[in-house]
């Protein structure tokens, strides 16, 4: 285990680079993202779910997940804009 906690929204951590092979295991999977190079991926599941097994490697996260369009998802876009993230998408509309 390299981390174990329940993150409020909008945390997140940094998984550092090493020799080892890194898995995810998350619950709420469907508001669990990535960020490689200043771009968001995911979500990593569906709604509440759980995920395991997941490599989280710059290699698999840029092959098996796409860019995120958090315009589509409307809880996403009141998050982020009520805590003012700085994400690399489009402007958030609060409709």
């Amino acid at each position: 285990i390299v981390y174990s906690k329940i993150l409020d929204p909008g945390e997140y951590f940094t998984v550092l680079q090493s020799g080892s092979p890194k898995i995810l295991r998350a619950g709420m999977a469907g508001h669990v993202y990535f960020r490689v190079d200043g771009k968001d991926f995911g979500p990593v599941g569906s709604g509440p779910s759980v995920v395991r097994n997941i490599d989280i490697t710059k290699k698999d996260i840029l092959d098996k997940f796409v860019l995120a369009d958090f315009t589509r998802n409307s809880k996403a876009k009141k998050i982020i804009a009520k805590l003012n993230l700085n994400l690399k998408t489009t402007d958030v509309d609060l409709e």
